[in-house]
C-alpha cells in the first residue's frame, strides 16, 4: 500500500439554495391533483396537502408560537399523513420541526419536550394511545394536528411561508445520549438540500415513482421517506404499523401498493437477504435501499431491482456515502459490502488518534466533512465542540465543520470506503444508534443493579442485539423479567437489551478496570434457564423449538419456553413468525400472534389458522376432484407430429433449473419453430435463447405466474400461443420441501389446472407433466404420500391430470428424481438440497457421515427424456402408461461428501458434530437446512435404508432411454468443485 492520505471527496457542484419546502410547494404548484400522500385507504393530492399545511401554519402563527428563526414545532405521533401535514406546517411557518414517536415511553416524551422546549406541541390523536393524549392534554401549548388545522383555517395567511435562510434549523432529532439523556441533532435547511440534490441524481425518482415510507416517524430516515419524493412529484405510500410486527405484512404491502421504490432499515434488510425464496416476487420494486446498520449480506442474482446500501449518523443529514452492492451467489462466508464513496459535496477522512489523516488501507477513525454535516446538538455547546471539529480537509467551501462518527473504517485503493466496526461505546442497532451508557444509566436508576455493562453482540439469528451484564445488589432478588418490564417503562423497545446475563461479579483486568474483552455471551444452556423443561410433542412444535434454539443460540427449548424470556427481542419475534409463516405456509390474522410466545402456544395458533399440517385433515378425495372442458379441436395448424414439420412448444417454469435446462434443448433442436416461456421473472433464460446453436428458433418470454387465474396471460398471448403452439410442456412448480401441502396447493395443484386447461383450450394440445418420484409408494402410486407437502401437491395434481386424460386431453406425466446439474455443470441449483448440503459443509470444513442414497438424473438428459417423450403423448388414443421415468442411477452422499474430504476443504464429523456447528454457524445455508433436517431422523440420514433406497430405481417403468450411462468419477469431481467453489 502507498502513503497517499485516506481521504475522499465525493462529486462536487454549486447548488442554489431552494429550501426543501419551496421545492414541494413548486410540486404542488406544478401538479396540484397528483397524489402527495396515500395513507392506507385515504389520499391526498398535491394541492390538498399544501392547503392543509398551511392551516397549520397559520394557527402556529395566530397564536403567537414563532418567535425566532430557531423556534421548533414538537410533532407527536405515527407516520401518517398528518405528520407531513405537521412537518410542513411548521416550515410554513418558519419554524423547524421535532418528530417524536408515539410508541416512545412517556417518560422519554416528556425529557424530549422539556428539553427541546418547542413553541408549540402537534399530536395526531389518532395514532397515540389515550394514556399520552391525557398526558399531553395538561400542556398549555399542545393541540391536535386536527384541531391546529381546523382552526387556521379561516385564518390570514399573509405571514405563512417566510423567507427560509441556509443556516435556519430545519428539523431536531433525538439520539440516544452517553450520559444517559437524549441529545437532539440539529440540522439546517442547506444540509437538506445538498441531501435532495444528491438524492436526486443517485435515485432519480419521479411522478410515475411510489416510494414507501416503512420507518419509525422520530428515525432520521423518514426525512429521506418525505421530503425526496415530494419535492420529486412521486407518492408517498405510508405502510400500515403492521409492517413493524409482521415481515409478511410489508412484502404484502410493498406488491399490494405498487410500491416502486423503498427505504428499509439494515435489520430488515439482512432478514431478507436471508431468505431463499423471491420475496420480491409480484411487486413492482425498482429500486430498494438499506441503512442504519452493518449490511451483513450481499443480494442473491437475478434481483429485478437495484440495491443501494447507504451509511451516515443523524448528524449528517441522514447519509453520507452510497454503494451499489453487487449480487453474488450467497454460498459461504462472503466478504460484507462496503459503504461505498461519498456523496456529492461531501468528503470522508480516516484519520488516527492525532487527527492526521491515516494512509490508504489503514484503519482509523471515519470523519465526515462537506455540505452534509449538521447544525450541532440542540443547547449542547460543550458536546457540540466535541463531535464537530474545525474541518483542515475541506477546500471549497461546503462546509466548514469536521464531525466525528466515532466509527472505524479503511479506505481502500480504489477509493471504496470498508466500515470496520465503532471506536466508542456507541451501539448501532435496528437502524438506531445507542449510547450504551444512557442505558446503563437507566438499568442502574431502576434495578437493584451495583454493576452494568451493556454491550452489542453480534448474533447469528435475528443479527445484532443488545446484551446486558448485570451484577445484582447484594441480597436482592435477581428476577430479569421484572427488570426487562421496568426498562421497557422507560426506554424505546430497541434500547431494551434482548439478553440480560446474570453475574456474580465483572471480570477485571490486573488494574482493577472491567475487562470489556471477557464479556462474550457463550450459546446458553439448559441450565441457564430456570422453568423445567418439557420436550416438545409434535413434529410441529419440534421445528418451531428448532427455530427458536436457532434464532437465539440455544442449544435445545421446550414447548413451554418463552421466546422473551429466553432472550429474544421485538425484532427477533418478527423474523421468528416470518420463519413459521414461510415453513409452514400460513399466514397468522392481524393480532393473533399478541400472547402467543412459545413452541407449543405457536403449534397451537398454527392449528387455529387451518392448517395443522396433518394428512387427515384434508379432504384427498375432494382436492383431486376437478372439472374440464371436453378439447376442442386445434384447427390452426397442420399437426407437426404427423408431418415432421416445425413445432412450437409452451414451457412453464422456464426460468427454473430444469425450465432452462429444457429450453435450452428444444432451441437446439432443428424441428423446432417457436418456444413460448413462462416464468415470473422474463428476462432469466436470455443465455439460452440467445444460444448461438439454436438454429434460428424464436424464443418468446412471457410473464406469467402459476397461481393466478389463467396463469396471468393476457388474451394477445393466448392467441399468439394458439397461433404458434403444437406442445405444452408443464415444468414449473413451486418446489419446496419445507412448506405444506396447503401452502403449495396454489401453484402446484390449482396452477396444473390452469395450464390444463389453456392445453385443452388452445386445441387439446398434447401435454406433458413433470412430477417427483417421491408420488410412487410400489408401482401404483395410489396412496397419499405422506412425506412431504411438495409430494402431495404432486400426487393431486396427478389425479387431476388423469380425469382430464380420461376426457381426451393427450397428457403423460414424467417423475424425477433428484435433479443434478448438466454433465457440462454450466449450471447449479443453488436452492437445490444437497447443493446446500455441500456448500455448508465446505464452508463448516467438516463432511458428516452419512450413508443416504438418492437416484437422480443430470439436468441435461432429463430435458432429452422431456423430449424424446412427446412423440409418445397420445392420451386416449394409444397404449402409453400414463407415468414414465427418465433413466436413473444412485447418488451416494457419502462418495460426494468422501470428494470433499479428499479435496482438503474439510474432514470427517460425526452427524451430532455437523449439526451442532451448523446451527452456531452464521452462513446463509444454515437456517434453510436445519428447517430441511428438522422432520429427518439420524437413522434415515445415516442410510440405514440405503440398499433399499439404491434398489428402487428399478421399479420404475416404463423409462425413457435417451442413452446415458450413469454417473462417472469426473462427474463427482465437477459436481463437487462447481457446488463448493474456494
Amino acid at each position: 500500500m502507498g502513503h497517499e492520505p485516506a481521504v475522499v471527496f465525493g462529486p462536487r457542484w454549486p447548488l442554489a439554495f431552494t429550501s426543501a419546502r419551496d421545492q414541494v410547494l413548486a410540486t404542488a404548484r406544478r401538479m396540484p391533483r397528483a397524489v402527495a400522500v396515500q395513507d392506507g385507504r385515504y389520499q391526498l393530492t398535491y394541492a390538498e396537502l399544501v392547503d392543509r399545511a398551511a392551516a397549520v401554519a397559520a394557527w402556529i402563527l395566530e397564536s403567537g408560537a414563532v418567535l425566532s428563526a430557531d423556534a421548533r414545532i414538537a410533532v407527536v405521533g405515527a407516520r401518517s399523513a398528518r405528520a407531513i401535514i405537521a412537518f410542513l406546517g411548521a416550515w410554513r411557518a418558519g419554524a423547524a420541526y421535532l418528530p417524536v414517536a408515539a410508541d416512545f415511553p412517556p417518560d422519554r416524551v416528556d425529557f424530549i419536550l422539556d428539553d427541546a422546549v418547542p413553541r408549540a406541541i402537534l399530536f395526531d390523536e389518532e395514532t397515540i394511545s389515550e394514556s399520552l393524549r391525557a398526558r399531553l392534554a395538561r400542556r398549555s401549548d399542545a393541540l391536535s394536528i386536527q384541531a391546529a388545522e381546523a382552526a387556521g383555517a379561516g385564518v390570514q395567511r399573509a405571514g405563512v411561508d417566510p423567507v427560509l435562510r441556509p443556516d435556519q434549523p430545519a428539523y431536531v432529532i433525538y439520539t440516544s445520549g452517553s450520559t444517559g439523556k437524549p441529545k437532539g441533532a440539529v440540522l439546517g435547511h442547506a444540509n437538506l438540500v445538498n441531501f435532495l440534490a444528491n438524492h436526486k441524481r443517485d435515485f432519480g425518482l419521479s411522478e410515475l415513482d411510489r416510494h414507501g415510507w416503512a420507518v419509525n416517524v422520530a428515525f432520521d430516515l423518514s426525512v429521506a421517506d418525505i421530503w425526496p419524493p415530494l419535492a420529486a412529484g412521486s407518492t408517498v405510500c405510508v405502510a400500515p404499523q403492521t409492517v413493524k410486527t409482521r415481515l409478511r405484512a410489508m412484502l404484502d404491502w410493498l406488491r399490494d401498493d405498487r410500491i416502486t421504490t423503498v427505504l428499509l432499515v439494515t435489520a430488515v434488510m439482512n432478514m431478507l437477504l436471508a431468505r431463499t425464496d423471491e420475496w420480491w416476487a409480484g411487486s413492482e420494486l425498482r429500486l430498494v435501499c438499506t441503512c442504519g446498520d452493518r449490511l451483513l449480506r450481499r443480494p442473491p442474482l437475478h434481483l429485478p431491482f437495484r440495491f443501494l446500501n447507504l451509511y451516515g449518523p443523524t448528524e449528517c443529514t441522514v447519509w453520507a456515502t452510497v454503494a451499489e452492492t453487487r449480487a453474488t451467489v450467497l454460498t459461504g462466508r462472503w466478504p460484507i459490502p462496503s459503504i461505498g464513496s461519498p456523496i456529492g459535496n461531501t468528503h470522508i477522512a480516516v484519520v488516527g488518534p492525532d487527527l492526521e489523516p491515516c494512509a490508504v488501507g489503514v484503519e482509523g477513525e471515519l470523519c465526515i466533512g462537506g455540505a452534509c454535516v449538521g447544525l450541532g446538538y440542540l443547547q449542547r455547546p460543550e458536546l457540540t465542540d466535541v463531535h464537530f471539529i474545525p474541518d483542515s480537509f475541506a477546500d471549497d467551501g461546503t462546509g466548514r465543520r469536521l464531525y466525528r462518527t466515532g466509527d472505524r473504517a479503511v479506505v481502500l485503493e480504489d477509493g471504496i470506503i470498508e466500515f470496520a466496526g465503532r471506536a466508542d461505546r456507541q451501539i448501532a442497532i435496528h437502524g438506531y444508534r445507542i449510547e450504551a451508557g444512557e442505558v446503563e444509566a437507566t438499568i442502574l436508576a431502576v434495578g437493584d443493579v451495583s454493576e452494568v455493562v451493556v454491550q452489542r453482540h453480534e448474533g447469528k439469528g435475528s443479527g445484532a442485539r443488545l446484551v446486558a451484564y448485570v451484577v445484582f445488589v447484594e441480597g436482592a432478588h435477581a428476577a430479569v423479567g421484572e427488570l426487562r418490564a421496568r426498562l421497557a417503562e422507560k426506554l424505546p423497545a430497541y434500547m431494551v437489551p434482548g439478553q440480560i446475563v446474570v453475574l456474580d461479579a465483572l471480570p477485571r483486568t490486573p488494574t482493577g478496570k472491567i475487562d470489556v474483552a471477557s464479556l462474550t455471551p457463550r450459546r446458553l444452556v439448559r441450565g441457564d434457564v430456570p422453568s423445567r423443561f418439557v420436550a416438545p410433542r409434535s413434529e410441529t412444535e419440534q421445528r418451531i423449538a428448532a427455530m427458536f434454539a436457532n434464532l437465539l443460540e440455544f442449544d435445545r427449548v421446550g414447548r413451554d419456553d418463552d421466546f422473551f424470556e429466553l432472550g429474544g427481542d421485538s425484532l427477533g419475534a418478527v423474523e421468528l413468525a416470518s420463519m413459521i409463516e414461510d415453513t409452514f405456509a400460513i399466514e397468522f390474522a392481524e393480532g393473533s400472534l399478541g400472547n402467543v410466545s412459545t413452541p407449543a402456544a405457536f403449534a397451537a395458533a398454527i392449528g387455529s389458522e387451518g392448517d395443522a399440517g396433518g394428512v387427515g385433515a384434508i379432504n384427498w378425495e375432494r382436492e383431486c376432484a376437478v372439472d374440464f372442458p371436453g378439447p376442442r379441436a386445434h384447427g390452426q395448424r397442420s399437426d407437426p407430429r404427423m408431418t415432421g414439420g416445425q413445432r412450437g412448444f409452451f414451457v412453464t417454469g422456464a426460468s427454473g433449473f430444469v425450465g432452462r435446462a429444457v429450453v435450452g434443448h428444444l432451441l437446439k433442436q432443428a424441428s423446432t419453430d417457436f418456444v413460448f416461456g413462462l416464468s415470473r421473472h422474463p428476462g432469466a433464460v436470455i443465455a439460452e435463447a440467445s444460444d448461438a446453436d439454436k438454429r434460428g428458433a424464436q424464443f418468446v418470454d412471457l410473464k406469467g405466474d402459476l397461481r393466478a387465474h389463467g396463469l396471468g396471460l393476457s388474451q394477445a398471448d393466448v392467441d399468439r400461443l394458439r397461433a404458434h403452439v403444437d406442445f405444452v410442456l408443464h415444468v414449473g412448480a413451486e418446489v419446496n420441501h419445507v412448506k405444506s401441502y396447503r401452502g403449495l396447493r396454489d401453484a402446484n395443484v390449482e396452477g396444473t389446472a390452469e395450464v390444463a386447461r389453456l392445453a385443452i383450450d388452445l386445441g387439446g394440445l398434447p401435454m406433458i407433466y413433470v412430477s417427483t418420484i417421491d408420488v410412487a409408494r410400489g408401482e401404483t402410486g395410489d396412496v397419499v404420500p405422506e412425506t412431504t407437502g411438495y409430494a402431495q401437491s404432486k400426487w393431486v395434481a396427478e389425479r387431476q391430470l388423469a380425469r382430464a386424460r380420461a376426457l381426451g386431453l393427450p397428457v403423460r406425466t414424467i417423475r424425477l428424481g433428484r435433479v443434478l446439474p448438466s454433465q457440462s455443470h454450466e449450471r447449479v441449483n443453488a436452492h437445490d438440497t444437497l447443493v446446500l448440503l455441500l456448500r455448508a459443509s465446505a464452508a463448516l470444513g467438516l463432511a458428516p457421515r452419512w450413508g443416504t442414497v438418492e437416484i437422480g438424473t443430470p439436468a441435461d438428459v432429463v430435458a432429452s427424456s422431456i423430449v424424446a417423450a412427446l412423440p409418445k403423448v397420445d392420451g386416449a388414443r394409444d397404449s402409453e402408461a400414463f407415468v414414465t421415468y427418465p433413466v436413473m442411477h444412485p447418488v451416494h452422499y457419502t462418495e460426494l461428501f468422501g470428494r470433499l474430504v479428499n479435496s482438503g476443504r474439510a474432514r470427517w464429523s460425526d452427524h451430532a458434530e455437523w449439526l451442532a456447528s451448523l446451527r452456531s454457524s452464521d452462513i446463509p445455508e444454515a437456517r434453510l437446512l436445519d428447517a430441511l433436517l428438522a422432520g429427518a431422523t439420524e437413522a434415515e440420514l445415516k442410510g440405514e435404508r440405503a440398499t433399499e433406497l439404491a434398489d428402487r430405481a428399478a421399479t420404475f417403468t416404463p423409462v425413457i432411454d435417451v442413452g446415458w450411462p450413469g454417473f462417472d468419477d469426473a462427474y463427482w469431481d465437477r459436481l463437487v468443485a462447481r457446488c463448493t467453489p474456494a
